[in-house]
């Protein structure tokens, strides 16, 4: 199961190398892993709880579309992990991979409860060097 979220770069959202603030495409990821992971577990009681190393690959500037993919890596008891990779329109080369990002599901009183979908995790690829 994997979801495509797009945003347009806009002048308000770039640092002062006039390249998009990291800050805001970390928002513009978070918010589009969150959304996959409501649908995926069916429910708004989510919260993100791991993120692994950002890698920033290359520069994205105002006028942009990128396009943030997010894809099921894995799922766990409470959780669902999801690897995410931004690029721009135009472009398949990456501007930002994230590896895993890990959400939970929340019972009423704020505590991770089980969501009681299978347990899966996504094959590793052999690094090519």
């Amino acid at each position: 199961m994997s979801y495509v979220v797009e945003r347009l770069v806009r002048p308000e959202h770039l640092n002062g190398a006039n390249t998009i603030f990291g800050g805001i495409l970390l928002a513009w990821v978070d918010e589009a892993a969150a959304i996959a992971a409501m649908k995926k577990l069916w429910s708004p009681h989510i919260v993100t709880v791991a993120m692994s190393d950002v890698q920033f690959k290359r520069p994205v500037r105002s006028g942009s579309l990128v396009r943030i993919h997010v894809k099921v890596a894995g799922v766990g008891n409470t959780s669902v992990t999801f690897r995410v990779c931004v690029d721009s329109f135009g472009s398949r080369d990456p501007v930002m991979i994230i590896e895993r990002i890990v959400f939970v599901l929340l019972d009423k009183n704020g505590k991770p409860t089980p969501h009681g979908l299978p347990p899966y995790r996504e094959a590793k690829k052999k690094n090519k060097q």
